[in-house]
């Protein structure tokens, strides 16, 4: 089982590959070309009165607007990492292949599915993780930076006034 230091490391790690997936200036101009390459096609669409289809451009491009769809897939990239390192660490992978003898029995194998069956779900769970971690990430970014403009504008607003007071 991972400790909490892997735990931590999860969350910031999915938390900040998100934000800089969908919120950096360093991919921005991959969203930017991802909203021409989808406006020329809608163009093209409307131009040829051609049916909508599903394209890897649009489903990219919508995910790149949301921070719990990339926060999905982020945790699940990080999730594999820590999963991964847990598992091959614990000897699962070493006891349990099919080349070994014991992989024969009937119930060395269920327990061999069922430990493959909850790596999987644990890495489903890293995915769903990330995109809440991330979406909360983004949302507490987005307050302080709000909160900031806020402070900032009361700042001014009061330095103009005792400007006003004392003229």
């Amino acid at each position: 089982m991972t400790n909490i230091s892997d735990l931590l490391l999860f969350y910031f790690a999915a938390t900040g590959m998100t934000l800089l997936l969908v919120r950096s200036t360093i991919f921005e101009p991959f969203r930017v070309f991802l909203a021409q390459s989808v406006e020329r096609m809608e163009r093209e669409r409307a131009e040829n009165n051609l049916p909508h289809r599903f394209t890897v451009v649009e489903f990219l491009h919508k995910m790149f607007q949301s921070a719990q769809c990339i926060g999905f897939c982020c945790g699940l990239f990080c999730g594999l990492f820590i999963l991964s390192s847990d598992l091959s660490y614990s000897g699962y992978i070493a006891r349990m292949t099919p080349l070994s003898p014991s992989f024969n029995d009937w119930s060395a194998s269920f327990i061999y599915k069922l430990r493959v069956f909850r790596w999987v779900m644990l890495l489903f769970c890293c995915g769903v993780a990330g995109s809440f971690f991330s979406s909360l990430g983004d949302l507490l970014l987005q307050w302080i930076y709000a909160s900031k403009e806020l402070k900032t504008k009361q700042l001014l607003q009061e330095k103009n006034k005792e400007l006003e007071n004392q003229e």
